[in-house]
């Protein structure tokens, strides 16, 4: 007869010798041995409370994780498109449709506000900032309108000739933004003018005027006009906070169009962020138009034109943010616009008076009138760039890379275009470096956040 009773011994979940204790593991109880506890040959965790072999594990900041809990660490900011720390995030519009998660350091550098009426909250460039009250309002709750105020619908504008080589073929619509506005332009005097109102990023005395939507020899005129006005009554565009912004239309492009001028734009901010001679354009760089970081650039080239664009978007929306050079949000929003059409245009945001103004491109116009009037030529040749480089692109005629694969400098890119682009291209290669603090190598690869 036996004495004691027979014990049948545990074995190792990892190594297979006797166990020496066990732990709780996700409603499964895990036993290991004394050996495999003091070589770390498996861990815990701390997202998913589960044991793992060390191998198999992802370490981040001194802490093993599974793969599942490794990825929840990060999060990709709807507005950058960076990949951060879920712990260096904010979230917007929380458990809303609205929802965005951006880096918790724009919420540190008040570049977010929050809509007095409805209470959402985005970016204060999407705001209107009502000095009487000293509250924002968002896009869609109308702030009390002001003397300075008003609106109409936009419309198509006929052209009254066919367009000319050194014109724009395309139909735009122009954004501007000034300061130091006391009295206001009249709709009677700018009938070119569909909406007149403040914008979050101006400020109390900040209007911005949206033009109707044009091509040809009208839209130089529109711009020597409002200059004139701009000029006459002392408004502004030097504090840094006004932008000069222009909508191209694509409403007549198919989807094929669309492939190759998104996957265009993806190059271009690759010569703007690598390329000799760019830093005319890298200039214009600020907090809500920087250059496209790359997995903004990889979601405008992956798009195929097989669905519409709209459709794309809500798959990769992470990848394609507002605040860009060149804001695809337009194209991709699902709903017509007042014309009855597709939102299909697009929004070029990059163009910065304040760096012509200060002199950063070399200009050396001491007459500040002058300079105004230099900024205005400067823009009008912008925005034919921009549209001879787009039209091109939709059917496959730009290079951005030279025979050796190698990125182009902006005198060869240049080759490209017209002789007045081409020329007004090469001048801008004499422009001084003045990037802005928010332009780093984070636009670059990131081989860390590739799995």
């Amino acid at each position: 007869m036996k004495d004691e009773t027979e014990i049948d011994e545990v074995s190792c979940d990892f190594c297979g010798e006797v166990a020496s204790d066990t732990l709780y593991n996700s409603g499964d109880e895990i036993a290991y041995c004394e050996t495999c506890e003091e070589n770390e040959v498996f861990f815990v965790c701390p997202h998913t409370e589960k044991a793992m072999l060390a191998e198999e594990g992802h370490m981040h900041d001194g802490v093993m994780y599974s793969l599942e809990g490794y990825e929840y660490l990060f999060v990709v900011c709807d507005w950058s498109g960076d990949k951060i720390l879920r712990s260096e995030s904010y979230t917007l519009n929380r458990n809303s449709y609205r929802s965005e998660t951006v880096r918790r350091d724009y919420f540190d550098d008040g570049m977010i506000s929050e809509c007095y009426s409805c209470g959402t909250q985005g970016h204060n460039d999407s705001f209107c900032w009502d000095e009487y009250e000293e509250v924002d309002y968002c896009g869609e709750c109308e702030p009390p309108r002001r003397a300075n105020f008003w609106s109409g619908s936009f419309k198509k504008m006929p052209t009254k000739n066919k367009p000319k080589l050194t014109e724009v073929k395309n139909y735009v619509g122009i954004e501007f933004e000034v300061e130091e506005v006391v009295d206001g332009l009249r709709a009677e005097d700018v009938p070119y003018i569909a909406v007149a109102d403040g914008d979050g990023s101006l400020d109390s005395s900040g209007m911005e005027y949206k033009s109707h939507i044009y091509k040809g020899s009208e839209v130089y005129d529109i711009i020597d006009d409002f200059f004139d006005r701009l000029i006459d009554k002392g408004y502004s565009m030097d504090s840094g906070r006004c932008g000069l912004h222009f909508h191209y239309d694509l409403a007549d492009r198919k989807k094929g169009y669309i492939k190759n001028i998104s996957s265009a734009v993806a190059d271009f901010n690759e010569l703007i962020i690598g390329g000799q001679g760019y830093n005319y354009f890298r200039n214009m760089a600020r907090d809500y138009a920087q250059p496209a970081a790359l997995t903004q650039r990889q979601g405008l080239k992956n798009y195929d034109g097989k669905k519409e664009f709209s459709q794309y978007y809500r798959e990769y929306r992470p990848s394609i943010p507002r605040y860009n050079f060149v804001n695809f949000n337009r194209i991709a929003r699902f709903s017509d616009n007042n014309l009855g059409e597709p939102q299909r245009r697009i929004e070029v945001r990059m163009y910065y008076p304040t760096a012509f103004l200060n002199d950063k491109f070399g200009t050396s116009i001491t007459n500040w009138r002058e300079r105004y009037y230099a900024l205005r030529d400067d823009y009008k040749n912008f925005i034919k760039f921009w549209d001879e480089m787009l039209r091109k692109a939709a059917v496959k005629r730009i290079k951005f890379r030279d025979d050796n694969n190698n990125i182009m400098s902006l005198n060869n890119f240049s080759q490209q275009f017209s002789p007045r682009i081409r020329n007004w291209l090469k001048s801008r290669e004499t422009a001084s470096s003045m990037p802005s603090d928010d332009f780093s190598p984070d636009y670059n690869y990131h081989p860390e956040y590739i799995y």
